[in-house]
């Protein structure tokens, strides 16, 4: 049994797994770079993106995933064999029997780290098959717009007051937006975040982090040719001449025009979705209009507030995150302590 578990543990194994995996990383690391269109900037963090649907793109992580298995596998194996010559006394090819508690002490630190990667691996796999994040947008509550964001399996947020904190020259140092929480338990919490200081709840297995905050058009007045006057909020579709437009925001073209997008689904819900846009700026006028079923409408008006963009993350395993670190901490302090200790033959270190 002993010669399984150390064949199974074998270090030098273990080191070729490491590699396999730092090389798999970097492979994966070129393949998101060069397919952002499968990639985008923001996307869940969330292990089921590479599954639904199974991709031959993601065959990078797959490899890794059957990497780091074997990585535990052997962390495992490697740090019982440990434990068993720690237990038996058994000794090892470190041993010296002038240095017989340095050695002891060494292998003790050896199990800590070991187990505290082990830890940290299979939280890591909760989290990317259990854990959640989702994209938070808020507007400033005040100028109509006093509606609370749902955050799934948290409440809902609002977010109340910000300021903006600059250096010398102008830029921007941090962003401290004060918001209000309605918690699914019913209680009503009021929180600071900023841009180093998340809003924690649940002993931070759930989380707000602030990613940017800024004035964004938030709603967009557009006018028809018999001057009838449509509002069309970001993000809430309206009824407009037989069928539904949905306002997107403003973006900027590769050319770096600033346009107006919309979605625009005809009939009654149940029509084909076509995209639309309307040019913001100074342009041919037949790009700052929008046409649908005969009728042109115009931009008359766009309004400007705060809008909050962060990130709600859930985090299942965060206690076993702590519980790795602790390790690791104890472990590393104890090589520390031992490496810059002396050594006396007959007492060991002192």
């Amino acid at each position: 049994m002993i010669k399984i578990i150390r064949l199974l543990g074998n270090r030098k194994a273990g080191f070729i797994i490491t590699m396999g995996a730092v090389a798999n990383l970097a492979a994966g690391s070129l393949v998101m770079n060069f397919n952002p269109e499968i990639y985008p900037a923001f996307f869940n963090f969330s292990m089921e993106f590479f599954f639904t649907p199974v991709k031959p793109v993601h065959t990078w992580f797959y490899i890794l995933i059957v990497i780091l298995f074997l990585l535990g596998g052997s962390l495992f194996f490697s740090t019982l064999e440990t434990v068993i010559s720690l237990i038996t006394g058994e000794k090892g090819s470190e041993y010296d029997s002038s240095s017989r508690y340095y050695t002891r002490n060494r292998k003790l630190a050896a199990v800590l780290v070991h187990a505290a990667i082990i830890i940290a691996l299979g939280a890591h796999l909760i989290d990317g098959f259990y854990g959640r994040t989702m994209r938070v947008q808020a507007v400033l509550g005040g100028n109509g717009f006093d509606e609370w964001v749902e955050i799934p399996g948290l409440g809902r947020m609002r977010v109340n007051t910000f300021e903006e904190i600059t250096w010398p020259d102008g830029s921007r140092m941090d962003l401290v937006v004060r918001s209000s929480f309605m918690l699914s338990n019913g209680s009503r919490e009021e929180r600071i975040i900023s841009y180093n200081s998340p809003a924690l709840f649940n002993s931070a297995m759930r989380e707000v982090i602030i990613q940017d905050g800024r004035n964004h058009v938030v709603a967009i007045i557009l006018l028809d040719q018999k001057y009838n006057v449509y509002k069309l909020p970001l993000n809430r579709p309206v009824k407009i001449n037989g069928g539904t437009l949905n306002f997107q925001g403003i973006f900027e073209t590769d050319k770096r025009i600033a346009v107006a997008y919309f979605i625009l689904q005809k009939g009654d819900g149940s029509g084909e979705m076509e995209e639309r846009y309307i040019l913001t700026g100074a342009g041919p006028v037949q790009h700052k209009t929008l046409n649908y079923s005969g009728i042109s409408y115009s931009i008359q008006k766009m309004e400007e507030a705060f809008i909050f963009s962060g990130m709600a993350v859930y985090n299942p395993s965060i206690f076993l995150i702590m519980i790795s670190v602790g390790l690791s901490f104890f472990g590393i302090y104890f090589m520390f302590r031992l490496n810059n200790r002396p050594i006396s033959p007959e007492k060991g270190p002192y």
